[in-house]
């Protein structure tokens, strides 16, 4: 079995000793181990990930110094609706059917100009759709809506800026099979790797439980 590979490299002077990370053939950025990393450059590596630049902030902010995480994106809902259908069956019927010609009425009523007029009817068998009853069917509806979600990111923070971008980089390679993580799913995510890291778990335990290795 092949193993991802989570790759923390030394990078360019211009974001501060920036670090690689390589996951299941993505390439995305992390900062840190042994240099520094402002929190302005984990916030614009991670706000795609995160969902946009507020819920970047509000990681950073919150795994630095221990503060409330809130996380905000759209959440698809599905919920069953019943209805009644009604159902339709070919049926055919006998009706009398107006030829368009205009003819005597009968019972014959005359008119001062003669004989009242009506349509002339014609008997024939045709076949229409008859109303035979109504079922209750259950039918899907999918609402878009907007998810606000709000935890503490736990015993593991506060941290320094460095881990906060590994923190950070675990969890964007453990999503990343997923394009469009929404708050519940890194809040899940982010919390089983900060579980472990206050459990005394180190960076590179963590990362080998995920089937990655730091380098």
């Amino acid at each position: 079995m092949l193993k991802n590979k989570l790759m923390l490299l030394m990078a360019s002077a211009a974001l501060a000793m920036p670090v690689a990370v390589k996951a299941q053939g993505v390439t995305p950025t992390a900062g840190g181990k042994g240099g520094t990393v402002a929190a302005d450059q984990i916030i614009e590596r991670y706000k795609t990930f995160a969902g946009g630049e507020a819920n970047a902030k509000s990681l950073v902010n919150g795994l630095r110094n221990g503060a409330d995480i809130t996380l905000s994106g759209p959440v698809t809902e599905t919920t069953t609706v019943y209805v009644d259908v009604p159902i339709y069956e070919d049926r055919t019927v006998t009706k009398q059917v107006p030829t368009g010609r205009m003819i005597p009425c009968v019972p014959m009523q005359m008119t001062p100009t003669g004989p009242r007029m009506c349509p002339e009817l014609v008997t024939q068998t045709v076949t229409e759709k008859v109303l035979v009853r109504t079922e209750r069917q259950a039918q899907t509806q999918t609402v878009t809506k907007e998810s606000r979600l709000t935890f503490p990111p736990g015993a593991a923070a506060p941290m320094g800026f460095g881990n906060v971008d590994i923190a950070l980089a675990l969890t964007e390679a453990k999503l990343r099979p997923n394009a469009t993580p929404g708050p519940q799913l890194i809040k899940d995510n982010l919390m089983e790797i900060l579980g472990k890291r206050a459990g005394g778990d180190g960076w590179g335990e963590i990362a080998k439980a995920y089937g990655f290795e730091l380098k």
